[in-house]
């Protein structure tokens, strides 16, 4: 629209001795603006048209358009071939493991049942890599030099509403107890798509779990399935002492949880002081 405008304005300004207007047949001023912003069109693309610079002032503006009608063209063709590159590396990437994936179950012989739960893994941490997932504390703390205070701030943002139905958490926010910044900043969080097995039956439990959002199906072997909201904590006999799973959890949809190590939850509460 500039581009036009001033266009037009160095033509009319310069008509009587001779200007691209001089030659063009002008019907309304609506047609004259239609025609310069055609013009100006054409010097950013391959497009033709019939005017042409007459006097001295339009030929070195035309020059300038075209000029910056080249870098700017150059700029976003650059752009677009990078863009284009990235894209099929990626999807070469991803073809890649495809094969690999096709040619172990084809291999092992997988039954259906195991490969369609191995391709449901596969294609959700595929789609996480290309949206890049939900950032997550630890990737901002990669990304920037987080104070522990503020960390601990963000913590709580984060978390508090699930961390609060653990006992123990009431008073792990306490900037007194030095030991209660390290069981803070190890918690991890975790998500899957649906069917994703989060523990197995008789598996030693590591960590405890707190469903943050999503839901889950613990199925236990003598009280059946229960189904499981946020926020609820999971396999806290854990965190004060060896302990088997009782059950399975999986996943029923997109799901998100906590996990806390056991290990620095119990040195977390052997540092604390006896009257706590």
């Amino acid at each position: 629209h500039f581009i036009a405008c001033m266009w037009y304005s160095i033509g009319r300004e310069e008509e009587a001795s001779g200007s691209w207007l001089s030659n063009f047949e002008s019907k309304s001023d609506l047609h004259d603006y239609a025609a310069s912003f055609h013009w100006s069109l054409t010097q950013f693309t391959p497009s033709t048209q019939n005017l042409a610079p007459v006097s001295v002032s339009e030929r070195l503006f035309a020059s300038l358009v075209v000029l910056i009608a080249l870098i700017t063209f150059s700029t976003f063709l650059g752009k677009m071939t990078s863009a284009m590159t990235q894209l099929v590396h990626l999807n070469t990437q991803s073809y890649q493991r495809e094969v690999v994936l096709r040619r172990f179950m084809g291999e092992y012989k997988v039954p259906k049942e195991m490969a369609h739960r191995v391709w449901q893994l596969f294609r959700h941490q595929r789609s996480r890599e290309n949206r890049q997932a939900k950032t997550g504390l630890q990737e901002i703390c990669e990304l920037v030099e987080v104070p522990q205070e503020l960390r601990l701030a963000l913590i709580r943002h984060m978390y508090m509403k699930s961390i609060r139905n653990l006992r123990i958490f009431r008073f792990a926010f306490n900037p007194k107890v030095k030991s209660a910044s390290d069981i803070c900043l190890r918690l991890e969080e975790r998500a899957a798509l649906r069917n994703h097995e989060v523990f197995a039956d008789g598996a030693l439990a590591q960590t405890a779990v707190c469903l943050t959002a999503g839901d889950m199906t613990y199925d236990h072997e003598r009280n059946g399935q229960e189904h499981l909201a946020p926020p609820v904590w999971l396999s806290e006999p854990a965190l004060w002492g060896s302990w088997r799973r009782a059950g399975t959890l999986t996943t029923n949809g997109t799901a998100r949880w906590l996990t806390l190590d056991c290990r620095t939850f119990q040195d977390y509460v052997a540092q604390l002081p006896d009257k706590a």
